[in-house]
């Protein structure tokens, strides 16, 4: 549930309006800055993009090690030596305050309440445009879905085609838009889409199980095909997290498709999934196994009241009596395992609960890449990784890497599993699918 909001957040950030400021009294800056955001020990790669759109500019932001791009600022200023502006987020406004050295040369700060100010120094490079994209739509079971589509702009036609498939949430297609960008300039298309009842696409998310969504990935699939002239068999997916467990049925559903690359994507059911925080939780803090079951007989107590229309009275009796125990207060279950539930979470959940995507996956005719982070807070990507070596070793073609101090959103983390200030990407993540996507079509 951490990764709907922190999607529901981003979606909602990179969706906001863009503010302006008149072109007066100088236009020396614009352009792209590009450089690094520096605080103590930590660095990261970003890109200010301030653009013409007469008689006005906006300025917009890419954060290149963590993936995200066309973050929005509000209230830019310009006077003759100065560019100031605020970025929008979660914990307020942000200040960046930037002084021109030299024509070529921005230096300034960065202000986050709460933390000490990042020093920020950038060079003048050629204004950073967005390759062209293409917004289309294409009929599902539940109607109209809303995509976009990137084609490469130096090779024609494109090597191989990638449809991304969501994580949970409410997904909007914003959130593949730098790693669609990413493989256009290796030469690969790709389609990212609005979820049912997010952005464009009509339907409702909530009321769609792994078939339906499946679907719609198909949907998409093929009018991306239609679109860009490829082949079902140089097009492939590239799912994250709860698309773990949605990429293989629609790959089931057809028997053509090129490849399959799953990021944080379950092996396990949406069952054995749920339990994983806490049994993490546990194992981490040094507790034995039995303590561990014991905690999980509890969690099997909040599925059994999901599957009982929310009757949680074994649940709720079983809590109250471990709450004295000294397991207890090192978890978070009686956060994340409330009784509290809208309606309409136990009638998606019932149905999903005990889906298990090993035969799926098992029955798959397509090279596959598996790329799980050791750190892993949301689904058990140790049991996730057997499970797929299991099938490699009865002779599928699946590959799996295992990144090191890298989370459920492949973000790096502290050694001490703290999260750094600007939780950057492995650096061979995104080459690691290219080179994968080229090789499967080859």
């Amino acid at each position: 549930m951490k990764i709907f909001i922190q999607l529901l957040l981003v979606t909602l950030l990179l969706i906001s309006n863009l503010s302006c400021s008149q072109l007066e009294p100088a236009d020396w800056a614009i352009g792209s800055w590009t450089g690094t955001a520096s605080a103590g020990q930590e660095q990261t790669a970003i890109r200010i993009n301030v653009r013409e759109v007469a008689p006005e500019i906006v300025v917009d932001i890419d954060l290149l090690d963590l993936g995200v791009i066309g973050i929005p600022t509000r209230d830019p200023v310009i006077t003759e030596n100065t560019l100031e502006l605020a970025i929008p987020s979660d914990s307020g406004l942000q200040p960046v305050l930037l002084e021109r050295q030299t024509e070529n040369l921005l230096t300034g700060t960065w202000s986050e309440t709460g933390k000490v100010d990042a020093r920020l120094r950038l060079q003048s490079t050629d204004l950073f445009t967005l390759p062209s994209e293409q917004r289309l739509t294409s009929q599902g079971d539940a109607g109209s879905l809303g995509l976009s589509v990137i084609m490469p702009e130096n090779t024609s036609p494109p090597l191989a085609g990638v449809v991304f498939v969501h994580g949970s949430g409410p997904e909007a297609r914003d959130a593949s838009r730098y790693a669609a960008i990413r493989l256009a300039e290796s030469g690969i298309a790709s389609a990212f889409f609005d979820k049912r009842g997010v952005g464009e696409s009509t339907g409702n998310w909530q009321d769609a199980d792994f078939n339906e969504l499946a679907s719609d990935v198909l949907a998409v699939t093929e009018t991306f095909a239609a679109t860009t002239g490829l082949s079902m068999n140089q097009i492939g997916f590239i799912a994250t997290s709860q698309g773990g467990w949605v990429a293989p049925l629609a790959a089931s559903m057809t028997d053509e498709l090129g490849f399959l690359i799953t990021i944080s994507g379950p092996a396990t059911t949406p069952k054995e999934e749920g339990h994983w925080n806490v049994v993490r939780e546990l194992r981490l803090a040094g507790f034995a196994e039995a303590v561990v079951s014991r905690a999980d007989a509890i969690m099997d107590l909040w599925d059994l009241g999901i599957m009982q229309d929310g009757d949680f009275s074994e649940y709720i009796q079983a809590l109250n009596a471990a709450r004295n125990e000294d397991w207890f207060a090192q978890t978070s279950m009686e956060r994340i395992y409330s009784t509290d539930l809208p309606e309409w979470f136990i009638n998606w959940y019932q149905p999903v609960m005990n889906f298990d995507p090993m035969p799926y996956l098992a029955d798959l005719d397509m090279p596959m890449l598996a790329i799980q982070g050791d750190q892993d807070e949301e689904q058990p990507w140790d049991r996730t990784a057997d499970l797929l070596e299991s099938l490699a070793q009865a002779g599928n073609d699946i590959s799996i890497y295992i990144y090191n101090n890298v989370n459920h959103a492949m973000h790096l983390i502290n050694p001490d599993g703290t999260s750094p200030r600007w939780p950057g990407r492995p650096t061979d993540f995104y080459d690691r699918q290219i080179n994968f996507i080229l090789e499967s079509v080859d």
